[in-house]
Order: structure tokens, then C-alpha cells, then sequence
């Protein structure tokens, strides 16, 4: 059981998100880099994060290619 309250979002991601190469150093996105985008937005809407993930995953991406699935989900109550 989750205990929940009106407002509170929760996020699931695949590996694929976070074990993206890119960056000026070719590095992964790296988990710690989704949970800070989204501890340092807690006022984004789901639409906001959306467009922010593909906004910013694409830029980390650059010209390198993409090389698992990628997958976030978010749900808020």
C-alpha cells in the first residue's frame, strides 16, 4: 500500500533513460540527473516535465544515437 496525498507525483523510468550516452563528455543521463530535474521542479505540471525530459534527453543525446528503449512514466494523484 501507498499511502498518498492530492498533488503528490510519482515517476518510473527504464534503464534505457538512464543509461543513455551523451553530453560534452559521453557520459549516461544517469538516474541521479532525472531525480534532480525533477526534485528541482516539484511545481511542473506532467506536461511540463514531458516537454522538459524530451526537450532536455534530445540535447543530452546530440548526435549520438540512441541505444535502448526509453520510457518515463508520471503519475500524480
Amino acid at each position: 500500500m501507498i499511502n498518498y496525498k492530492s498533488g503528490d507525483k510519482i515517476f518510473f523510468f527504464t534503464d534505457g533513460l538512464a543509461d543513455q550516452l551523451g553530453g560534452p563528455e559521453f557520459t549516461k543521463y544517469s538516474p541521479a540527473r532525472i531525480r534532480d530535474i525533477i526534485t528541482a521542479n516539484p511545481d511542473f505540471t506532467m506536461v511540463q516535465y514531458r516537454d522538459y525530459f524530451m526537450k532536455d534527453f534530445e540535447e543530452w543525446m546530440g548526435k549520438f544515437k540512441q541505444t535502448d528503449d526509453v520510457l518515463i512514466i508520471g503519475i500524480e494523484f
